[in-house]
């Protein structure tokens, strides 16, 4: 827990915003008042402006009043902001321990690493590469009348396939992750 708070505040001090509210989120928090700390990051988010460090410190704050739910969704906003963040990545196991979820399948896990591992526009410009090798090979054997081995184009295809598919399966996350808080924005105004 020692560990949690130092990390949490060096976190906390990157203040990257520039605005009064990021301070007194901080200030707030630095003074267990969670809630107030809350409020003023909600009103960072509302001005249209995000961070890994903003969303992994509005987990921590509701982390520490017990909302692992909603903190294990700020984590996650931060990790797909930041993959690189293994803080988030641990906060999300800690969350899952406190939600009581069940231990994922070994190949849950990998997938997620997989998926993990590098941002959105990385998976596209791989998949983009592939399908043009793809493509050289066709032309190549079609064109040129060179003889390719019939399981390298299938190889190739079932590359494509899974680069798509990962694609797809990102920003179905990157939806689920970012429009839960639009929905209960929409819910607390109505």
């Amino acid at each position: 827990m020692k560990k949690l708070k130092i990390i949490l505040s060096l976190l906390i001090s990157i203040n990257c915003f520039g605005t009064e509210n990021f301070s007194l989120a901080e200030s707030y928090y630095n003074q267990g008042k969670y809630k107030l700390s809350i409020q003023e990051y909600e009103k960072i988010i509302s001005e249209g402006k995000e961070s890994p460090e903003l969303y992994f410190n509005l987990g921590n704050c509701y982390f520490q009043i017990n909302q692992y739910l909603k903190s294990k969704n700020y984590y996650l906003k931060s990790l797909y902001l930041d993959p690189k963040l293994k803080i988030a990545k641990y906060n999300i196991e800690v969350c899952n321990i406190k939600i009581k979820e069940p231990p994922k399948a070994f190949y849950m896990i990998w997938r997620d690493n997989i998926l993990q591992s590098l941002e959105v526009h990385y998976w596209i410009m791989i998949s983009i590469f592939s399908l043009i090798t793809l493509l050289i090979l066709v032309i190549t054997k079609l064109y040129l009348k060179k003889k390719i081995p019939g399981f390298l184009v299938i190889l190739i295809i079932i590359i494509n396939v899974i680069l798509y598919s990962i694609v797809i399966s990102k920003q179905k996350q990157k939806n689920v992750i970012f429009n839960q808080d639009k929905e209960n924005l929409h819910k607390k105004n109505h």
